[in-house]
């Protein structure tokens, strides 16, 4: 990840105190997806401070299990509906490879952004084209970051997918 995107999210996630903003009570796992992955989905929650309904935004991102195929492990992740339009909206995908030495995962692919808001669903890709042949079986997991504006303010929020455990072969 570039030190550009750790600073942009860094000030993403200072923006604003006067927004009200709604996390689910912890990630939920929605409906599969069309392959069967298991799906973790967030909810972000965009609105002035007194909750005026006609004010708030409610958008939902997705976080798909990764998939790995020939040598490349690949995750995706994606904005997937809002109550009402946003002014502007961000998907990226990370995908993340869990490090048991220092029992961390770490960014091992950054995905492109993806700045249009649904409808249609916006999704965003990271690809892992590297994946040597080893004994050891790797944990990769998709990190969705969702980022909207009603040109007011901006809010920010990201799911954790299912872990996708492999030998590359």
């Amino acid at each position: 990840m570039s030190k550009a995107t750790k600073l942009w999210r860094s000030l993403l996630s200072m923006a604003g105190t006067a927004i009200l903003l709604v996390f689910a009570a912890g990630p939920a796992l929605a409906e599969p997806d069309p392959t069967g992955a298991p799906v973790t989905t967030f909810t972000i929650t965009l609105g002035d401070e007194k909750g005026a309904s006609n004010d708030v935004i409610t958008c939902e991102g997705r976080a798909y299990k990764p998939n790995y195929s020939g040598s490349a492990v690949v995750a995706t992740g994606a904005l997937t509906s809002c109550s009402r339009q946003p002014q502007t909206c961000r998907t990226e995908t990370d995908l993340m490879r869990y490090y048991p030495g220092p029992g961390t995962f770490e960014v091992l692919a950054a995905g492109s952004v993806n700045y249009g808001c649904p409808p249609p669903s916006r999704s965003s890709t990271a690809t892992f084209r590297h994946c040597q042949p080893s004994d050891v079986n790797w944990s990769y997991m998709s990190r969705t970051w969702v980022t909207i504006s009603d040109g007011r303010s901006q809010k920010t929020g990201y799911a954790d997918s299912s872990l996708l455990n492999v030998r590359c072969a």
